[in-house]
C-alpha cells in the first residue's frame, strides 16, 4: 500500500469511487489513482522535459524488469504496492507511462500524441475490468478510461478538440467504480475541463452514478 501521506493526497473523488470498488478492484484501482497522480506531478512540476523523461524511464524500467522477474525490496512504497496489485498486468502501466511521455515531449497540437494518451488510459481500465473478472466489459471499460484521459488533458490545458456527444456505456455492478470515473470525467469535459469534483453538485452526481448507474 502507498504510504499514508500519498493516500491522504488522493483526489477528492477517489474516496467516493473506491467506496464502490469490490475486493478485486479496490487495491489495483487505488494504486492506479495514486500512480496517475504521481505521473501528473512529474508532468506538472518539472519544466525540463529531459528530467521528467528520466523519472518516467525509471518507472518504466521497474515494470519492464518485473515482467521478467520479481523485484526484491522495491525502493518506493507505491511501486511495491503496484507490483502486488497489478501483478500480471504491468504492461498496462508501461503503456500509461508511455502515454504521459507522449504529451510531455510532443506539442499539444499533436492530436496523435493526445489520442495515444487517451488510449493508454483506456487500456488501464481494460486491465482493471479483467482483474475484476469482467472480461466481457473490458471494451466498455476502455471507453470510460479514455474519457478520464481526455478530462485530464483538458485540465492540463492541452486541447483535445470539441465533441458534442460522448457515449457512456453501461457497466456491470462489479465495475461501478469505473462507471463513476467515466461519468464524472464526461461531466468535467462538458464543463470545460474542471476537476472531477469541480463544484458542489459533483458529489451528488458521483453518488447517483454509483447508486443508479446513470
Amino acid at each position: 500500500m502507498p504510504d499514508d501521506n500519498e493516500l491522504a493526497h488522493l483526489p477528492a473523488w477517489a474516496n467516493l469511487v473506491l467506496a464502490y470498488a469490490n475486493d478485486q478492484l479496490a487495491d489495483p484501482l487505488r494504486d492506479l489513482i495514486a500512480f496517475d497522480l504521481r505521473l501528473t506531478n512529474v508532468f506538472a512540476q518539472i519544466k525540463e522535459p529531459a528530467l521528467a523523461q528520466i523519472r518516467l524511464a525509471w518507472w518504466r524500467e521497474q515494470f519492464n524488469h518485473a515482467i521478467v522477474d520479481d523485484l526484491l525490496s522495491p525502493p518506493d512504497p507505491l511501486l511495491a504496492s503496484l507490483l502486488r496489485s497489478w501483478s500480471g498486468h504491468y504492461q498496462a502501466l508501461v503503456d500509461l507511462i508511455d502515454g504521459w511521455e507522449e504529451i510531455l515531449v510532443e506539442p499539444s497540437e499533436d492530436t496523435l500524441s493526445l489520442s495515444r494518451f487517451e488510449e493508454a488510459n483506456g487500456l488501464a481500465f481494460s486491465s482493471l475490468a479483467r482483474m475484476a473478472e469482467s472480461e466481457q466489459a473490458s471494451a466498455d471499460a476502455a471507453v470510460h478510461g479514455r474519457l478520464w484521459g481526455r478530462a485530464k488533458l483538458l485540465r492540463l490545458g492541452l486541447e483535445r478538440g470539441s465533441e458534442t456527444h460522448l457515449t457512456l456505456p453501461r457497466m456491470p455492478n462489479t465495475l461501478r467504480s469505473l462507471f463513476i470515473i467515466g461519468g464524472l470525467s464526461r461531466r468535467a469535459i462538458f464543463r470545460g475541463g474542471q476537476p472531477l469534483m469541480g463544484d458542489r453538485f459533483s458529489p451528488i452526481v458521483g453518488m447517483r452514478l454509483g447508486l443508479l448507474g446513470v
